[in-house]
Parts: C-alpha cells; sequence; structure tokens
C-alpha cells in the first residue's frame, strides 16, 4: 500500500522492465525502485511498516520482510499495467 501511495505506478515499459511513476514523473528501474523505496529519507517504506502492528522486531527481519513485499508489488506491476511507449525516456538505473 505503501509504494502504491508512494510511487502511483501507472505503466510499464514497452521495451524495458520500466515503470511510470505519476507521482515522480519517471521510468524506474527495480534498483531505483528498491534504493527509494528502502532508503530515499522521503519515502523510507521500511520506517513507516516499523511501527505497525506485528511488524518484525529485528531492522534486519524488518528490512528483508519489506524488501521481499516490494519485489512482489514490482513483479505484480509489471505483469498487470498496460504498456506505455511514450515518453520514451530512459528508465532510471
Amino acid at each position: 500500500m505503501a509504494a502504491h501511495v508512494f510511487f502511483r505506478f501507472t505503466h510499464r515499459g514497452e521495451r524495458t522492465e520500466a515503470l511510470w511513476s505519476r507521482s515522480e514523473r519517471v521510468w524506474l528501474g527495480r534498483r531505483t525502485y528498491l534504493n527509494w523505496a528502502m532508503c530515499d529519507d522521503g519515502i523510507d517504506i521500511s520506517w513507516l511498516v516499523a511501527v505497525v502492528a506485528d511488524a518484525p522486531e529485528t531492522a534486519d527481519e524488518l528490512h528483508e520482510a519489506v524488501r521481499a513485499e516490494l519485489i512482489a508489488y514490482w513483479a505484480e506491476l509489471l505483469g498487470s499495467l498496460p504498456h506505455k511507449s511514450t515518453p520514451r525516456w530512459p528508465p532510471l538505473p
């Protein structure tokens, strides 16, 4: 849910495994998406999830659980979002 709120992905790349972020107005590759979701001060989904009920207690367990959820969400979107060919900007690394 947090990834959906922060990134608001609407389309997948026509020839790449990149998603269009409506909120950031940029094509994101998987590595950049994970980095922003886990480490960027303005997003930091791990921090948000840490305060919910039943969150893993240790930082390592929390990090692993959040990363697994983010990867699953990415894969789901790659399989379900419509293609978008414009703008033809390259994805971020």
